[in-house]
């Protein structure tokens, strides 16, 4: 049995894998994935070396609470992101990789 459930386990991470989603499901995501897709559009994408939309957010050591706060409720500049755009647990995840993240490398300026 317990063989049965491990072959069944690999079988639905495939095909997780091959939809995408990698072995979580598509509401639970990695904070990087979650960073990259829809927070880096703004808070780092840079326009020219060192300017980016919005601030930067990876180095600060932001807490979670504060990213949780400013995403729930949004900014004058920021719209806020529903429970349905981001579940709590994935929002969590993602304040506390923002908090222990390592401020991003300059982008090289072009000669």
């Amino acid at each position: 049995m317990k063989r049965h459930i491990e072959q069944s386990v690999r079988r639905m991470a495939a095909l997780a894998a091959l939809c995408g989603l990698g072995l979580t499901q598509a509401a639970e995501q990695a904070p990087e994935r979650i960073f990259r897709n829809t927070c880096a559009y703004c808070h780092g994408k840079h326009l020219a070396p060192g300017v980016t939309v919005a601030p930067e957010l990876r180095g600060r050591a932001l807490s979670p609470e504060l990213v949780t706060t400013i995403v729930r409720n949004g900014t004058p500049r920021m719209p806020a992101f529903r429970h349905a755009d981001i579940t709590d647990a994935d929002l969590q995840a993602l304040g506390h990789w923002i908090q222990a993240s390592a401020k991003p490398a300059a982008p090289e300026v072009p000669k």
